[in-house]
């Protein structure tokens, strides 16, 4: 079992968190994502999101994340995005304490229905050219966007594509 896998946190733990921190009672389904544990929240109030990050992530890099989808959300509805959804404190992200004691930083958005690109197992022509069309009305909202964390190297950025 890899150490990912031996960190996550079961369905049940993400229905208290979201009830603790956020007041809603629901359901939780486990969803698979690249770098957060993500559990879908089904309540009478709505579908959410509920996102908690890996021990070793950077809170400004979670910031950065809210920040980007706020920006994006206000774009006259080019692109629908999912909301933040404040706790009860207030505040667009949580941080809590894991059995380990690291520090996880936890969120919730609002759920945006549709199929989860993991679950697609056919790429269409038609699928992949309304995915590039969607990618290019964000990049045109993105035009002037500036934020401290965005200036960083990762693996995914087409512009260092040179060096992988």
């Amino acid at each position: 079992m890899s150490e990912y896998n031996a960190r996550q946190l079961n369905e049940r733990t993400a229905e208290m968190l979201v009830n603790e921190l956020y007041g809603i009672a629901g359901t939780a389904t486990a969803i698979h994502g690249e770098m957060d544990l993500n559990y879908r929240i089904k309540s009478i109030e709505g579908s959410y999101i509920l996102k908690v990050s890996r021990p070793d992530t950077d809170k400004q890099f979670i910031a950065f994340q809210a920040d980007i989808l706020n920006y994006v959300g206000k774009s006259n509805g080019e692109i629908t995005t999912p909301v933040v959804i404040k706790n009860k404190k207030g505040n667009l992200v949580s941080s809590i304490k894991d059995k380990e004691g690291d520090t996880r930083f936890v969120r919730l958005y609002s759920w945006i229905e549709g199929r989860l690109w993991s679950s697609v197992n056919s790429y269409t022509e038609d699928l992949m050219c309304s995915l590039g069309k969607e990618s290019a009305k964000i990049t045109k909202i993105l035009q002037g966007y500036d934020h401290p964390v965005a200036h960083r190297e990762f693996d995914w950025d087409i512009s260092q594509a040179e060096w992988t």
